[in-house]
């Protein structure tokens, strides 16, 4: 009787970090959902909305820093595909936020950009910073 009360408490707990995990927000869904955006420019934004939850969640700077410059770039398209000035705008300057966002924390964690994949990373956040102000 113990060792089934032992199983079904184990059976609980696994059934529960099952559930979790599959309402728990992932890169993946954020790259899948941007990858369907010319379907729906709604998936951009809601892929934003995903990198900006999984940022707010993250330790480790760098992939901070990539979260926030995933949730620029996707902000970058869906402003693209608005009509009205000022929500393009607000699109932007929100990408734009984001971008700065992610290049200040790789710029404080490594003062000037480096060689390797952390150059990479600052040169793609400030590439969105500029892509969303040319917009």
């Amino acid at each position: 009787k113990e060792l089934s009360m032992k199983l079904n408490s184990l059976l609980g707990i696994g059934l529960l970090a099952t559930s979790l995990n599959l309402f728990a927000n992932t890169v993946e869904q954020a790259q899948q959902l941007y990858a369907q955006r010319g379907a729906d420019a709604n998936n951009a934004l809601k892929a934003s909305a995903i990198y900006e939850e999984l940022a707010g969640k993250e330790g480790d700077k760098v992939v901070r820093a990539r979260l926030l410059t995933g949730a620029s770039e996707s902000r970058y398209f869906f402003g693209t595909k608005q009509s009205k000035v000022e929500r393009i705008q607000e699109e932007h300057q929100k990408g734009m936020d984001l971008a700065t966002a992610a290049g200040e924390l790789l710029e404080k964690k490594f003062g000037e950009a480096f060689d390797g994949s952390a150059k990479t990373d600052l040169a793609r956040a400030y590439y969105f910073y500029a892509a969303n102000l040319g917009k």
